[in-house]
């Protein structure tokens, strides 16, 4: 593996670094050709950092990205010394390997048939179906917003009380999806899905990370608009749903799939992949979701400055056009919406992150 790149810039102006940092999240790299993690480093006007860490999610999971950075933390002392890494068996195939046969078929097929026979049709989103995907850079924004402490813990007593367990997670989702169809435009007048995927966890028990694998399953979590009125039930509703989703193996029959479609050989079975990760693009989501709870364990300090704030953004594409990550950070929430405004206008995603929180805190 070729080791990230680090780029110093200079920024002379706020409007400046704002427009470069849209640039560098937005420039479609050669998966075969590219570095998989590159680093940039963006010197603001007033004087502070900001450090930039790209990964793709070929090499390495969300929960690998603050054990990279301590280690790149740790190596930036003087007297550090880079530590030597054995190498590690393929991890997910011993995942599969935990599985006899026939579960891991049985899994696939059921994934398969919530995919192409309950979510067949087209998921309500906010992107405009005019917006046709491009090989060509995209012009991404980023929009925020903060929940802060005294507001989430009054969100976490909340959702105890709701569901017995403080687990995030999927009311925040209720909210984003109560949100999402106050939001829909009206003229669309189709009944449709609201649908996201959650990411699950596939490392062993004592895992040291960071681990370049990839070792995440994503189960998909959806709701009818019938189910969005009370709050407090839809947020129970999508706490089981995710619940028997595990249950009934959802994470291994995603997973069992991949591994069955990057065998290489058979035409009709890769032609087959690439049409259903084509169709996954395009309308499996009604926009892409998750909530990577703290990230505090980066710690107070980065190679010798202090750390004011550490939040993950994502890219995102059109027609579907809305990604949503939220972290925690030194007690507050916060959000992260990566959005292409020729799919989703700057005042709708404003409109629907202002419903979000608008709600969180009520």
């Amino acid at each position: 593996m070729r080791a990230g790149h680090c780029v110093g810039l200079h920024c002379p102006s706020g409007a400046d670094y704002i427009t470069l940092t849209y640039a560098l999240l937005g420039n479609p790299g050669d998966l075969a050709s590219a570095d998989p993690i590159r680093f940039d480093l963006l010197h603001r006007p007033d004087g502070r950092d900001v450090f930039l860490m790209q990964y793709s999610h070929a090499l390495m999971d969300n929960g690998d990205a603050i054990p990279l950075l301590r280690e790149l933390d740790q190596l930036s002392e003087p007297s550090a010394e880079a530590k030597q890494r054995a190498a590690l068996p393929d991890l997910l195939a011993e995942h599969l390997r935990r599985f006899s046969r026939w579960r891991r078929l049985k899994a696939a097929l059921r994934t398969l048939n919530v995919r192409f026979r309950k979510l067949r049709a087209a998921p309500a989103t906010l992107g405009q179906d005019s917006a046709k995907p491009s090989a060509k850079a995209v012009q991404f924004r980023i929009a925020t917003r903060r929940l802060e402490r005294a507001d989430l813990r009054a969100l976490e007593q909340r959702v105890i009380r709701t569901c017995g367990v403080p687990s995030l997670s999927m009311a925040l989702l209720g909210s984003v999806f109560r949100a999402l169809e106050k939001c829909q435009p009206s003229e669309t007048g189709m009944r449709r899905n609201l649908v996201a995927g959650i990411g699950v966890d596939l490392a062993p028990p004592g895992t040291t990370r960071p681990v370049f694998q990839t070792l995440a399953s994503v189960v998909p979590i959806f709701v009818q608009p019938e189910a969005l009125p009370d709050r407090e039930v839809l947020t129970r509703t999508l706490h089981e749903q995710f619940r028997h989703q595990l249950e009934t193996d959802a994470d291994l029959g995603t997973v069992q799939l991949a591994n069955f479609f990057q065998t290489p050989g058979a035409f009709l079975r890769e032609r087959f992949a690439r049409l259903s990760v084509r169709r996954l693009m395009r309308s499996g989501y009604s926009l892409w979701y998750a909530y990577f709870g703290s990230l505090d364990a980066l710690g107070e300090r980065f190679c010798g400055s202090c750390v004011e704030e550490v939040y993950s953004c994502a890219s995102t594409w059109p027609p579907m056009g809305l990604t949503l990550l939220i972290n925690r950070f030194r007690g507050d929430l916060l959000f992260q919406s990566t959005y292409v405004p020729e799919s989703v206008p700057e005042l709708l995603v404003n409109a629907f992150l202002d419903t979000i929180v608008g709600e969180l805190v009520t």
